[in-house]
């Protein structure tokens, strides 16, 4: 695109201003309204700001099953992230002991939910019990000294 330069600009013009009051023969934006809609318009009130719609939003209860499962999947996604760490040879052994304590503690919340999981959820039960076992046994190696630089 070029843009060109002209010497002689013209004068700019101000743009025709709008009367408030409708002209003979017109009706106002309400009457419109109110013959459109067959009533009268309410009084109007602003809408609320958008964050406010979602901070009031009621939350539905979470079934304990689900409940589970995330949290399940967030310890797991915390051993990703500790064997991400485990693998960089800047990592000090304080900040790993740290990071499997912060996953030990997750894994105390994630038995006391699967306890209160109904009877017939044993597969659940065991997939929680497999994942609180991964995180112990590599608490138990870490502590063990088996990451130890030779």
């Amino acid at each position: 695109m070029k843009i060109s330069f002209d010497p002689h600009p013209k004068p700019a013009t101000p743009p025709e201003r709008a009367s408030a009051a409708p002209r003979s023969g017109e009706t106002g934006f309400v009457d419109l309204l109110e013959r459109a809609l067959g009533t009268p318009p309410g009084p109007s009130a602003p809408a609320p700001a958008p964050g406010l719609e979602i901070a009031f939003r009621r939350a539905a209860p979470v079934p304990p099953a689900a409940e589970v499962c995330d949290r399940a999947e967030e310890i797991l996604e915390g051993l990703e992230t500790y064997a991400a760490r485990l693998a960089d040879p800047a990592a000090g052994l304080r900040e790993l002991d740290a990071l499997l304590g912060g996953l030990a503690r997750r894994c105390r919340g994630l038995v006391s939910l699967a306890e209160g999981l109904p009877a017939d959820s044993g597969t659940l039960r065991e997939i929680a019990a497999r994942v609180v076992l991964a995180v112990e046994s590599e608490r138990f190696h870490l502590h063990r000294g088996d990451y130890l630089a030779a």
